[in-house]
């Protein structure tokens, strides 16, 4: 990526100016470069690079916006030798950000929970969806669930807010049990927490 174009896509996502990257991107193209940026996602300026995917998306025509989604699978298969645990996440922004078009992805996003590379991913993914658009995520409540008592916390952790955001109950002490801590990104911060502080 040119230098020039780095610090200016590095400013515009530290002001979380999503309207001056969808207007850059008018006049360059800078998807592939927030998608370069997307790869540590335990980076703040990683998630904002997801979320300004999302916001980039959502103004573009929706065939448009369907490629990228489609490069993102692309990505996720074996077949790419390019896989990145963020695409799910990547996905998980452009359906929150604008679903209408792309209902017959959901079901493609969370049909990778089934390979452990991505499963906390497409968790952490459907419960951003579901915050938003519970519709979307509420046929795969049942996937959710069966994931309260995985080995990993962070699997754990998302499944619980997966069905938080969907208003289920949880099973009793089957987060307390279990301690499981999950990193969550509000726009403005990144941070680490206890589930049970969140439910």
């Amino acid at each position: 990526m040119p230098p020039k174009l780095r610090a200016e896509i590095a400013a515009l996502l530290q002001r979380r100016d999503f309207d001056g990257l969808v207007e850059l991107h008018t006049r360059k193209s800078v998807l592939r470069h927030l998608i370069a940026m997307t790869y540590d996602i335990e980076d703040l300026m990683s998630w904002r690079a997801m979320e300004a995917i999302g916001a980039v998306t959502a103004r573009m025509p929706a065939d448009e916006a369907r490629e990228v989604i489609q490069k993102v699978l692309w990505m996720m298969r074996e077949e790419s030798g390019n896989s990145t645990c963020s695409a799910p996440d990547i996905l998980g922004e452009i359906l929150r950000a604008n679903p209408k078009p792309f209902h017959d992805i959901v079901p493609v996003l969370v049909s990778f929970h089934e390979e452990e590379f991505f499963r906390t991913g497409v968790l952490r993914a459907m419960s951003r969806i579901a915050e938003r658009w519970p519709g979307l995520i509420e046929p795969f409540a049942g996937i959710a669930m069966e994931y309260l008592q995985a080995p990993g916390p962070p699997v754990r952790g998302y499944a619980a807010l997966v069905l938080r955001a969907l208003g289920k109950p949880l099973p009793g002490g089957s987060i307390e049990a279990n301690e499981a801590t999950v990193m969550l990104y509000d726009g403005s911060s990144l941070t680490e927490k206890p589930v049970k502080d969140l439910l």
